[in-house]
């Protein structure tokens, strides 16, 4: 990846998702995924699609955060050029 902010959103959902298979009490290893070889345990899986969860609502909550904080910053700006206007 050769986009930080991008490398940067996939290292916290990879944190994220890790934390909540750990929470189970199963090793992270999401390799096993990708590996045909091997197969992935029930608690591996069941952590990795909770872990998605989080991702996914933190990530909803961050653009909320971020809608909000445009609109306010909006409102300053406005109210700033009409007083200056004055």
């Amino acid at each position: 990846v050769h986009d930080p902010q991008v490398a940067l959103r996939q290292a916290a959902a990879t944190l994220i998702v890790s934390v909540a298979i750990a929470a189970l009490g199963v090793e992270a290893d999401i390799g096993a995924f990708r590996d045909e070889t091997r197969e992935a345990s029930p608690q591996l899986i069941e952590g990795f699609v909770a872990g998605l969860h989080r991702v996914y609502y933190f990530g909803a909550a961050a653009a909320a955060g971020a809608a909000l904080l445009s609109l306010t910053r909006q409102r300053a700006q406005k109210a700033a050029r009409q007083e200056w206007e004055t």
